[in-house]
């Protein structure tokens, strides 16, 4: 059941809504049909995010996942009400499965080219065992697309025992998004003529051959490319843990792609990946 939290209702990504709606129009009369067309979904995503149940009364009495939920609402509505954007991209409970919380903020943003920008996040999980993992979580706002990526402020030892609260706040700063920044702009300039030998190192959890057809048909022939085209793949995961192996596969995929020198050795190897999820 996907829900809100607290005060706070997912918000449509304007962007990919709005190319969604432009999407293969040239004519005026097309794309006024699209842009009434895309009121008509930002009003929809609206009014059902605010319909949404609260997750906290969705989830039982007694629920291991209510007490770091809780600290989680009380730190973003707390950056609310200090004036910070925060956007809740994903509130999810599946009873006796998961219960999936992800936010991102505009206030901490970087380009990694003219035109793709990314943003500071993070994604907070539990599967049914009463231990919540939060990781960094970068966004893509063009395409709403999230990747997983180490944190690049803790060691194992202090993920483990750092307060609920104070993790989503490292999250939420920028040493983490900077470090993926500097590792993306390096990549969006190394050339993929072989994806297919790439995609054969990587499990990219999602189906191989989708990824390498968004990869042809995104036009962006790049490292850069290769990496988001799993993750846009991953964004059409229902499954939401599903979802964020998919990502993780993406960050080891720019693991292997980046070249010396470009911050590859902060990345977790193949398997070790559940790392950057915090017990």
């Amino acid at each position: 059941m996907h829900c809100r939290l607290g005060r706070i209702a997912p918000k449509p990504n304007l962007q990919l809504l709005f190319s969604e709606a432009l999407h293969a129009q040239t004519s005026v009369s097309g794309i006024r049909r699209s842009a009434r067309a895309f009121a008509a979904a930002l009003a929809r995503q609206a009014a059902e995010g605010k319909a949404r149940p609260d997750l906290l009364e969705v989830l039982p009495d007694g629920s291991a996942d209510r007490e770091w939920v809780g600290s989680i609402r009380d730190e973003l509505e707390q950056r609310l009400q200090n004036g910070q954007h925060v956007v809740l991209v994903h509130c999810e409970h599946v009873p006796d499965a998961y219960t999936a919380v992800a936010a991102m903020t505009p206030r901490c943003a970087a380009s990694v080219k003219k035109g793709d920008d990314v943003c500071a996040g993070f994604a907070a999980l539990s599967e049914g065992d009463g231990d919540v993992r939060i990781a960094p979580r970068v966004y893509r706002v063009v395409c709403a697309n999230g990747q997983v990526v180490p944190h690049a402020q803790l060691s194992a030892v202090q993920k483990k025992f750092t307060p609920v609260r104070e993790m989503v706040s490292l999250c939420l700063e920028g040493r983490t998004l900077h470090e993926f920044v500097r590792q993306a702009r390096a990549l969006s300039s190394i050339p993929i003529d072989d994806p297919e030998v790439w995609l054969s190192r990587v499990d990219p959890i999602v189906e191989a051959l989708r990824v390498l057809d968004r990869f042809r048909e995104e036009g962006d022939p790049s490292a850069w490319g290769l990496v988001n085209a799993i993750t846009a793949e991953a964004r059409g995961v229902d499954h939401f843990p599903t979802r964020l192996r998919a990502e993780e596969a993406a960050t080891e995929m720019a693991r292997l792609l980046a070249p010396r020198g470009s911050g590859e050795s902060a990345a977790p190897a193949r398997g070790t990946a559940a790392a950057a999820l915090v017990d």
